[in-house]
């Protein structure tokens, strides 16, 4: 294939590497900036029931991030990989805005909680809703935990012990998205795209740890680096 195909590619990588690279530090406050605004979604019902889905792009991205930059090598995608951290706060404030937004309401008790604590019946509430339940406690602990000084307290192997809880989690939100809300079945097509994602994310777990196994994905892709490291771009 002509290099003439991946020269645009390669100019955009670099114009977007080079920006990352002279505004790291206003990048990070940025997203943690916005991160902290988008608490006050919880005073706005339309805002904060589209933050479930704004918390689930973030979670996709902070896990694909990793596998996709350790396959590719690229620059511009592993210096994506060193904001995985700010994307996690605002993750995981957009998931408590919208969990909260919901549970603050008083038809939320109402309708969905009284009934079944009154019968003893708690683990026949909607599945929806206790899969997000779920997922959000899960989510607290990263939340918290998101930052230096949880780092240097619990220590490295520690830290990434606690947050092994992101893969539980994952699957809850797929869960909790696919099952329609107050009716007791799966919107099939949302729980496919949602499996398919969780299938994708640990297949590609899978390339990076077993790279043996994947020889010609690996092969394209040394092939890409070494076009992108030999590149001969014209100046005009």
């Amino acid at each position: 294939m002509s290099d003439t195909i991946f020269q645009p590619l390669f100019r955009l990588h670099d114009v977007l590497s080079g920006f990352i690279a002279r505004h790291v530090t206003a990048i990070r406050r940025g997203i943690l900036a916005l991160a902290h605004l988008s608490l006050l979604g919880i005073l706005f019902p339309q805002v904060y029931r589209d933050y479930g889905n704004a918390a689930l792009m973030m979670l996709l991205a902070v896990l694909f991030l990793s596998p996709a930059a350790r396959i590719t090598r690229m620059r511009l995608a592993m210096q994506l990989l060193g904001f995985r951290r700010e994307l996690g706060v605002m993750m995981g404030y957009f998931a408590l805005v919208h969990g909260l937004g919901y549970v603050v309401t008083p038809e939320f008790y109402t309708y969905y909680v009284a009934p079944y604590l009154s019968s003893g019946m708690i683990l026949r509430m909607d599945p929806r809703l206790i899969f997000g339940i779920i997922a959000i406690f899960l989510t607290l602990p990263l939340l918290l935990s998101s930052n230096g000084v949880s780092l240097r307290v619990l220590g490295g192997v520690n830290w990434k012990r606690l947050h092994f809880l992101v893969y539980p989690m994952f699957v809850l939100v797929v869960f909790h998205q696919s099952f329609r809300l107050a009716r007791p079945d799966w919107d099939v097509s949302r729980l496919f795209g949602g499996l398919l994602l969780v299938f994708a994310y640990f297949l590609l777990k899978l390339i990076t740890a077993k790279r043996e196994w994947f020889p010609t994905i690996y092969g394209m892709m040394e092939g890409i680096a070494g076009r992108y490291s030999n590149k001969q771009i014209p100046n005009s």
